[in-house]
């Protein structure tokens, strides 16, 4: 996710193995995002809550999750942050692959 400029909310040492939370780019409007992604995509991710609410979104990683999974979670938020006016690192979705093939 870092190399589509999205970075994780909470610090190395106390991330979920089961939620990953990710700190919005600057300007990027939850309710846009997270519609554009449930509608165009059919991928639905969590918003932020109380003090958080509009400023992470929640990517949940539990239960049957392969890496065909990963690949079109990532795919599409890339997409849908293009569609946005945020232009990602083109080679994102290669280092990812290239890391999910190392697991």
């Amino acid at each position: 996710m870092s190399t589509m400029g999205l970075s994780p909310f909470a610090k190395e040492d106390a991330r979920s193995t089961v939620v990953i939370a990710l700190n919005y780019l600057q300007g990027l409007d939850d309710k846009t995002f997270r519609g554009t992604l449930s509608e165009k995509f059919r991928v639905l991710v969590a918003g932020g809550f109380g003090e958080l609410k509009g400023k992470v979104f929640r990517v949940g990683c539990m239960g049957e999750v392969n890496k065909y999974h990963v690949m079109r979670t990532l795919s599409a938020i890339e997409s849908t942050l293009g569609m946005m006016g945020h232009k990602t690192n083109p080679e994102a979705l290669k280092v990812a692959e290239e890391k999910l093939k190392a697991l």
